[in-house]
């Protein structure tokens, strides 16, 4: 089945994820989302944009959600190689983090996010 939902209104604000059991003990867990009372709730990785992309120099990664806490930021090439790394306490709903990007050769990266024990990656193209 697609597009089923759950409403539970006894929730608090925070950040949640649906485990799924399916037929013969298998079983999937949803991607992060987040429940506010102001907030149309989006999985955690839909709050996070990196633009330009393809970038030149620079790029600003936005991250605009209600979490509070570390995350961690890598960049790395399409060989897997680590060519940056970023370990930062976010404390305010959106932050917005710029860097350059000169010192990478032209090609497609991974940006891999960790909020916490969240994972989730973006990708990046540098031209």
């Amino acid at each position: 089945a697609n597009k089923q939902y759950y409403y539970d209104e006894n929730m608090q604000n925070g950040f949640y994820r649906v485990k799924v059991n399916f037929y013969e003990g298998c079983e999937k867990l949803s991607p992060l989302f987040e429940v506010t009372e102001n907030q149309k709730s989006l999985p955690l990785d839909k709050t996070v944009q990196i633009y330009p992309n393809p970038a030149d120099n620079d790029i600003t990664i936005e991250i605009d959600n209600n979490y509070t806490g570390n995350i961690q930021i890598t960049i790395s090439d399409d060989l897997g190689r680590k060519r940056k790394e970023y370990k930062i306490y976010k404390n305010q709903k959106i932050i917005e983090i710029k860097e350059n990007t000169s010192e990478l050769n032209t090609g497609n990266y991974n940006v891999e996010f960790i909020f916490d024990k969240i994972k989730f990656g973006k990708q990046l193209i540098i031209k």
